[in-house]
């Protein structure tokens, strides 16, 4: 049986946001057709501005069997017009849930593959690794006696990876969470299993700023209680510490989709409650939490008309330390999908409303180096199914960027020593203009971990705290200008 540390039980009697619309517009829209199925599950912005996803196509268009689809990537340019696609042939289905572009340009995809043996369906955590152009290099499969479905990925600040989902191969119920951790070659070091006798599923996994991990997903482990939400905090080695569970009276189904940590070290977690399992009837319910997993905050969002859906499908931090939520806003089978910022006190503001089609899965949602948001996902309508991906114009709220012509003026960033094992200095050269710029530090998972003001031809020095050794990138905006360092940080 669950036994959770903290237990959140609420009651319906909170009153709905008002929706504003307009504070973004849609810029562009693409769609990625196919004769048939084609779903996208995560997009990366790429090292030169434009874009690469991964998900699953058709297996028709490659001469695969009929029914079945296999893993798919994708690139593109800065408008999202297709380079190139490839497709990754297994026997049955396979699915792309996550990607990462590598040091050397190639790119990295985490998803499972399933085969269908006499009795029932099998389906194994798998890994592929591609050149720049896509071109498969290796696979990798971990394999246990029955299902494995992978839904995230993170990329650690040591340069490893870890990878989380729901088996029903090992634990204690029908379905548990479970962490995978594996080194910066994608050898296993670890596995690890949350969940109580019934069926519990993991949706999304961070690394706090702590070093360990905060799994979210849904529990009916909990006796006499619906479907609830789940989050399980362990250590740097997986171990559990503490869990939270949480559901809403007279909802029948609560499932935690997407969690983020803000810049204060607190937890937003979001997702939908149904009326029942079926997706109609829900609305947008989120909840911040402390770094002990106590409840500081909930609220929720939506529209509760009948036949109203209201689902979470992605997050991301935006630059200004809101959280920003997308999905499906559905009213009797007209589609439409929605942007949602949660601010870390708990005050709320839809920024973008629009979509096309039946049903419109914003499975993927990031901000771009420039402050707009790009999204992917699919459209859906009777029996056809297109992969997409869209831009909106800048957030307001963006504040990075700085108006600057650099059309005429030489400007350099430089980096000494590099590599460096106690501090770097950086030294911006060649620019004159009188508005304030900022140099800003990412880790290789495009993590930002530092943000300085910097000066003309006045040194900088940078000290970093309690961060692994590793690859990091230093970058400044100089309008459309964008200077980029890659520093070595030895320990």
């Amino acid at each position: 049986m669950l036994r959770p540390n903290f237990a959140l039980v609420v009651a319906l009697c909170l009153g709905l946001s008002v929706l504003a619309f307009g504070q973004v517009d849609t810029a562009w829209v693409k769609s990625y057709d196919c004769p048939s199925f084609d779903y996208i599950y995560d997009h990366i912005q790429t090292e030169d501005g434009g874009f690469a996803f991964t998900g699953s196509r058709w297996a028709g268009i490659v001469g695969g069997p009929n029914g079945s689809q296999f893993a798919w990537l994708c690139r593109t340019d800065e408008n999202g017009d297709t380079l190139w696609n490839r497709c990754f042939q297994t026997p049955f289905f396979s699915c792309g849930m996550t990607l990462f572009q590598t040091e050397d340009s190639g790119f990295l995809i985490f998803g499972y593959e399933a085969t269908l043996d006499q009795r029932r369906n099998v389906s194994d955590v798998m890994i592929i690794r591609t050149t720049e152009s896509g071109d498969s290099l290796w696979s990798r499969y971990y394999r246990w006696p029955e299902m494995e479905t992978v839904t995230k990925a993170i990329c650690t600040r040591d340069g490893s990876y870890a990878v989380a989902g729901f088996t029903s191969s090992i634990g204690n119920g029908v379905y548990d969470f479970f962490l995978l951790k594996l080194d910066e070659n994608c050898d296993s070091l670890w596995l690890r299993t949350f969940g109580g006798t019934g069926p519990d599923k993991c949706y999304d996994v961070i690394e706090n700023s702590d070093g360990g991990y905060l799994l979210v997903g849904s529990t009916t482990s909990i006796i006499n209680a619906p479907t609830s939400y789940l989050a399980v905090l362990t250590d740097d080695n997986g171990d559990s510490l503490t869990s939270f569970t949480a559901y809403y009276d007279h909802w029948s189904f609560c499932c935690a989709r997407v969690i983020e940590e803000t810049k204060d070290k607190r937890f937003i977690l979001s997702g939908s409650m149904n009326r029942s399992e079926q997706y109609y009837n829900s609305m947008i319910w989120s909840i911040c939490l402390n770094s002990d997993l106590e409840s500081l905050w909930q609220r929720v969002d939506g529209n509760d008309d009948d036949g109203c859906l209201n689902y979470v499908h992605s997050s991301c931090l935006s630059s200004d330390g809101s959280v920003v939520l997308t999905g499906p806003f559905e009213l009797h089978t007209n589609g439409s999908y929605y942007l949602i910022r949660l601010t870390p006190d708990g005050n709320s503001s839809y920024i973008l409303n629009d979509g096309w089609w039946e049903s419109t899965f914003t499975f993927s949602l990031l901000q771009t180096r420039l402050g707009e948001y790009s999204i992917a996902g699919n459209f859906d309508r009777y029996e056809d199914s297109q992969g997409f991906m869209l831009l909106t114009t800048p957030d307001p709220n963006w504040q990075d960027v700085v108006e600057f012509d650099t059309s005429k003026q030489e400007v350099s960033l430089a980096v000494f020593p590099n590599p460096f094992n106690s501090q770097a200095t950086f030294m911006l050269d060649g620019w004159q203009t009188s508005q304030s710029l900022s140099i800003e530090l990412f880790d290789i998972c495009g993590r930002r971990v530092w943000i300085s003001p910097i000066q003309t031809a006045s040194p900088l020095t940078w000290i970093p705290a309690d961060l692994s050794a590793g690859f990091y990138i230093a970058t400044v905006q100089l309008g459309n200008t964008r200077l980029e360092k890659r520093l070595l940080l030895l320990k």
